[in-house]
């Protein structure tokens, strides 16, 4: 009988307290609760079905070292079939180049206005477009280089360019990734119509100064403005799936200069990969390296933590 008692009581009081709960806050909370479940569900959803929860860490092995124009202010890098394409950068030095990749000569290029600076470039079909640095704007050129056009993004900057074949997607220097429609065949510019944008993050923290874009194997690899890493991203979700430090590869670069180049290396920026072949390059460097990717061991210096310290940016030195 005791213990009878003692339950009626008890539950008793649980009725009481749950009654003196006003209805607004018992709505509020549920409402919070619901929430932050569609919340951790859309993440869910947005998350490719082979994406891992953390970014994989890998490492690099260079494969072989060629030259590069250490004059080169390197903003676009990618192959065109067997041709090396590249765009060359700052004012009254911005250019469209064919390379030779054995020796890095220039076999063919075309000079920009003095008041263009050169930034990303891919092609599509019969025609390259370059983006500007500091504005919407871009060029059209046609297989021969010849200037054909220009179009605008209507976005306020221009870095990093490529396309996944549906796309053309672009980076402004910030942390988003901006896809707009195919331009139409033989194009000769005018306005292009953004798709979506897709916001690049690390298990949410944004992925800020996004370069120079290569799509490779469903992803989209990036550099980050200032240092010496790869971003491989996910197009669908914008998430981070994985990270490649390159340590080391600048102070190899500068050992294996040839001459006293001209300029101070800048930054580490240029993706491109033809096949299994990944060549990476930077600004002003004077080597160019043919790399292969693979899992990075367990150990110190490729754990997450010790890699994201090295590959996040601390703030955005440009906004």
């Amino acid at each position: 009988a005791e213990c009878s008692t003692g339950s009626m009581a008890k539950s008793g009081k649980r009725k009481m307290a749950h009654a003196a709960v006003p209805m607004w806050l018992r709505l509020a909370i549920g409402a919070v609760v619901l929430l932050a479940l569609v919340s951790v569900a859309v993440v869910a959803l947005l998350r490719e079905p082979d994406e891992p929860q953390q970014p994989h860490v890998f490492t690099y092995e260079v494969q072989a070292s060629y030259r590069h124009d250490s004059e080169a202010f390197t903003q676009g890098l990618f192959w065109d079939g067997d041709h090396l394409m590249e765009s060359v950068g700052m004012y009254g030095h911005s250019d469209i180049r064919e390379v030779e990749l054995d020796s890095g000569s220039v076999l063919r290029q075309q000079g920009l206005q003095q008041r263009e600076f050169a930034e990303g470039i891919v092609k599509y079909r019969n025609r390259y477009y370059m983006l500007l640095w500091k504005v919407g704007d871009g060029i059209v050129f046609d297989e021969k280089f010849n200037r054909v056009g220009s179009f605008d993004t209507g976005l306020k900057d221009g870095w990093g360019l490529t396309t996944d074949g549906s796309s053309m997607i672009i980076t402004d220097s910030g942390s988003k990734l901006f896809f707009f429609d195919l331009p139409p065949d033989s194009d000769e510019g005018g306005k292009w119509t953004l798709q979506r944008t897709v916001q690049v993050h690390d298990d949410g923290t944004p992925v800020e100064m996004l370069n120079e874009l290569e799509v490779v194997s469903g992803e989209v690899w990036a550099n980050i403005f200032g240092l010496d890493c790869i971003a491989r991203i996910s197009l669908r979700s914008g998430r981070v799936t994985g990270w490649i430090p390159f340590d080391g590869l600048r102070e190899r670069a500068m050992k294996e200069a040839v001459g006293r180049p001209k300029n101070r290396m800048d930054v580490f920026n240029g993706i491109a990969v033809k096949g299994h072949q990944i060549h990476v390059t930077g600004k002003y460097w004077p080597r160019l390296f043919e790399v292969s990717i693979a899992a990075a061991p367990s150990g110190a210096g490729f754990s997450l933590d010790a890699v994201r310290e090295r590959c996040l940016p601390k703030r955005n030195i440009f906004r």
